[in-house]
């Protein structure tokens, strides 16, 4: 098996998280989802998805970020800079924030999460391919505790094909599993 660039794999993963998992889930509480690229595709850097009531006439934006490796730290990272450049959280043009993280969906209105990260530190790292970035390394719990959110659970099974996606498009076995 052929090992994918981590753009190529961090894509396949993000894009499964929008249109596996926060869509259905939308549309399961009533919202009709388009996906950016059926949209606008140049806003793509700024939003996954707009979404609207079906008795509505007014989408709202949403950034969808799959985050596989929180079931084994309890963290998030929310990214902010890229190359020294702002990206992520910073530039999001999205009115909610949907987090997949271990075995839930989290959703936040990004102005409140803009608001929390504000009044932590970043970590500054190196994703797998050297790229120097920066994010906000926050505790789930700790989170979940300080800003109003709803949770929605995720299936085993969409947890474990996140895994599985996450292993073929890697040529890698997933760390010990705590999903």
């Amino acid at each position: 098996m052929t090992q994918k660039s981590l753009f190529e794999r961090q894509n396949t993963v993000g894009r499964y998280g929008e249109i596996e998992i926060a869509v259905p889930i939308f549309e399961e509480l009533g919202f009709k989802c388009l996906h950016v690229d059926q949209i606008n595709i140049h806003e793509r850097a700024f939003y996954d998805l707009a979404i609207r009531k079906r008795t509505s006439k007014r989408y709202f934006k949403v950034e969808v970020k799959t985050d596989i490796m929180s079931s084994l730290t309890g963290n998030l990272l929310i990214e902010c800079k890229q190359n020294g450049k702002d990206s992520g959280l910073t530039i999001t043009k999205a009115e909610l924030w949907a987090h997949i993280a271990g075995g839930s969906m989290y959703l936040f209105k990004t102005k409140d999460l803009k608001k929390y990260c504000a009044n932590h530190k970043t970590a500054f790292y190196y994703n797998e391919n050297g790229t120097p970035m920066e994010g906000y390394l926050v505790d789930i719990w700790r989170l979940t505790k300080k800003v109003k959110h709803k949770e929605f659970l995720i299936s085993r099974i969409k947890r474990e094909e996140i895994v599985e996606l996450w292993e073929e498009q890697s040529g890698k076995r997933f760390p010990k599993r705590r999903l």
